[in-house]
């Protein structure tokens, strides 16, 4: 039988908590006549902790003892994120120079495409907007306009040509 007290006393006037397993009757009054008789003790209260359910015991036992593979996926499924999407307006910047605008929907992908094209020279990026998902690609594309027509990129020559 398993026994379980929170132990509460003073020792040498400084307030101490326990917490104490006992599995017979013998080893709770052997501690209890001990820690009573002992110098510097004083105060000595037991409370018995309540019992839990045995499937809650079983349980914690194996939340603990998890496999590696047990392990990270609970981490995963509790650290989960919802999937969000979102369109983006960026631009190539060159030194201190804007030198292009664009839009996309994946930014890492579109900007090692730029780099692994080489046509346009750039040392950075930067992100104009990030756009819900749900924005129409005709709304993005006037949203780019705009920002081409501000910023006069000298890789938009297209947009440009029009905007002249």
């Amino acid at each position: 039988m398993k026994l379980e007290y929170i132990v509460k006393c003073d020792f040498y006037g400084t307030g101490k908590s326990y917490n104490k397993v006992f599995y017979t009757d013998k080893e709770y009054t052997s501690f209890k006549n001990w820690i009573e008789s002992k110098r510097g003790y004083t105060n000595v209260k037991f409370f018995k902790k309540k019992l839990e359910n045995t499937d809650s015991v079983k349980l914690q036992i194996k939340k603990n003892n998890l496999t590696k593979k047990e392990y990270l996926k609970r981490y995963l499924i509790t650290n989960k994120k919802e999937v969000s999407f979102f369109k983006f307006i960026y631009s190539l910047i060159s030194g201190d120079e804007i030198v292009y605008v664009g839009k996309t929907i994946n930014i890492q992908s579109r900007i090692f495409t730029h780099k692994k094209e080489g046509l346009k020279e750039f040392d950075s990026f930067s992100i104009i907007a990030k756009l819900p998902n749900e924005i129409s690609d005709l709304e993005l594309l006037k949203i780019e306009e705009k920002y081409i027509k501000l910023l006069k990129p000298k890789y938009n020559i297209m947009h440009n040509e029009k905007t002249n």
